[in-house]
């Protein structure tokens, strides 16, 4: 049965803000989702206003595709994907 949606939400305190872990883990989490389903989109939904996580999301080069509504939220988010979405 193939994965369809993993959620890797992830919180850090500010102390470990600016050293490189969100992007060296979300960079092993492209990875390992290329590995199990490379037939399937990585796709980040962030806040707009989470300037950080989406200067990760950049630096990983996936690309904004603008504000669309996450599935089971309101709120519309920021949806950056490695490739172009469907919907």
């Amino acid at each position: 049965m193939p994965i369809s949606t993993v959620p890797a939400r992830r919180r850090r305190r500010h102390a470990h803000w600016g050293k490189g872990y969100a992007t060296e883990i979300s960079r092993a989490a492209l990875r390992v989702a290329g590995q199990h389903g490379p037939e399937l989109p990585v796709i980040a939904w962030i806040l707009a206003h989470n300037t950080g996580s989406r200067a990760v999301a950049e630096r990983l080069g996936l690309h904004d595709y603008g504000l669309r509504t996450e599935p089971g939220r309101s709120e519309p988010m920021h949806a950056y994907a490695d490739r172009a979405l469907p919907f």
